[in-house]
């Protein structure tokens, strides 16, 4: 009986869900586990300036700290030559809170070259479920424009 309404719940979060505009993307709400949605935003990031980071974002506050595990990976950006790597950094998304900033360090090597992107992953988390995985980091050529400040 319980499953039953959790996933009538689930199903009219999915329903409402789908009946925003297109240019709403909202995560999930629930799970059928009943525990949040855990993803990261990809971003983008100027090789000098700005101070670049990724979010980690719960679909819902939790009454309890929730932990997941951070690791990035590279594309055409390579670790250590263009980015800093993250391997196995425990992020802690403290209760009550939404979402936590990791910071992230991106090399000034002076080479103009075109955009280059690496991944940031979501792993392990303590409870709930990982949602879109990975995200995508573009890191931009130069200074950070005035504008995008």
């Amino acid at each position: 009986m319980r499953m039953k309404t959790r996933l009538r719940r689930v199903l009219a979060v999915a329903a409402t869900a789908a009946a925003l505009s297109s240019a709403v993307i909202a995560p999930t709400v629930a799970h059928a586990d009943g525990g949040p949605v855990i993803t990261t935003n990809g971003t983008i990031c100027w090789e000098k300036g700005g101070q670049p980071a990724v979010t980690v974002q719960l679909s819902e506050v939790a009454k309890d700290a929730v932990t997941v595990v951070v690791d990035t990976f590279d594309g055409t950006a390579v670790a250590p030559d263009d980015y800093t790597a993250i391997k196995s950094l425990l992020v802690t998304i403290p209760a009550g809170a939404s979402s936590v900033q990791v910071p992230l360090t991106i090399a000034a090597d002076g080479i103009v070259e075109p955009d280059e992107w690496f991944f940031v992953s979501l792993s392990k988390p303590s409870i709930g479920k990982i949602g879109k995985n990975p995200a995508t980091v573009i890191i931009k050529d130069g200074p950070q424009p005035a504008a995008a400040k």
